[in-house]
């Protein structure tokens, strides 16, 4: 059986899935305040965006490469610039919604989430190099406030969003360190995401089964050829530091394969979920 935390998680999104009316998305215009943050979101200096990812996708969408796209649902609004190959996968956006509500504070609001859909991946450095910011993030939020919630990879939009949600609805230990209330952020978005996909049990199970394997491959080659060993690496918190966190919960971690074996499975890729976890329509 699986741990509680999981079963339990499973259960209350599922009810809250199948009890509650679909969200259904409408096109409309940004407003001038949508329009304002988007292009001040954009044109700020992050140390979390150290390749100016925000910046030059806003510059494709000035240039026309890239346009822009404003739905609206009963809880929320996306403001996005995508490309012509971005795949919105806008049916799991709304079960993330479904399953978060609207924000308590302030009343009657909406989340609103500026994604910035550039297409650069995330990928492992070069061997002995610890990857940074560059390597790992793709978005941001401050605690406490869902009017701005910022996304700026296409790859893993839904489980940044669910993470940025995660901080935007209060849910940080503000007593903890940061690298800590990350990873627990983190555990609890990929956890999230699991319970949103999995309309039984069962697929549950599968699905933490690829992504245990998949935090594992990480770990390993984070560990042994990138040199993270703790929280003063930065990467720390959103890899390693999960074991810790999910192993509290009661989750067995399995052991790790061997060098070749895991190189094939993860593809280079740093993205945090495996790939299977943030599919959808």
């Amino acid at each position: 059986m699986p741990p509680l935390v999981l079963e339990t998680l499973q259960k209350r999104i599922q009810e809250q899935l199948q009890t509650t009316k679909p969200l259904s998305w409408k096109t409309v215009n940004p407003t001038q305040d949508d329009m304002n943050h988007l292009e001040k979101e954009a044109g700020s200096v992050s140390r979390f965006d150290p390749l100016k990812l925000k910046l030059n996708t806003y510059q494709d969408f000035k240039e026309k490469k890239a346009r822009l796209l404003v739905k609206e649902c009963e809880y929320a609004k996306v403001v996005a610039i995508i490309y012509p190959n971005t795949r919105i996968p806008w049916t799991l956006f709304g079960k993330i919604f479904q399953s978060f509500s609207g924000p308590v504070s302030p009343p009657n609001s909406k989340w609103r989430v500026l994604w910035l859909a550039n297409p650069t991946e995330r990928k492992f450095p070069p061997k002995g190099q610890e990857p940074g910011e560059a390597n790992v993030n793709g978005g941001y939020t401050l605690p406490c406030r869902p009017d701005t919630i910022v996304i700026y990879r296409d790859e893993e939009a839904p489980r940044v969003l669910v993470h940025e949600l995660l901080h935007a609805a209060c849910t940080d230990n503000m007593n903890d360190p940061e690298h800590l209330r990350e990873s627990k952020t983190e555990s609890w978005a990929e956890l999230f995401l699991i319970a949103i996909q999995s309309q039984t049990l069962e697929k549950a199970i599968q699905l933490w089964n690829l992504q245990a394997r998949w935090i594992v491959a990480q770990e390993y080659l984070l560990f042994h050829e990138h040199n993270v060993k703790n929280p003063a690496s930065y990467s720390w918190r959103y890899t390693i530091g999960r074991r810790s966190v999910l192993e509290g919960f009661g989750f067995v971690l399995p052991a790790a394969e061997s060098g070749e074996t895991i190189r094939k499975f993860l593809q280079n890729s740093l993205r945090f979920t495996h790939p299977l976890l943030t599919q959808g329509k």
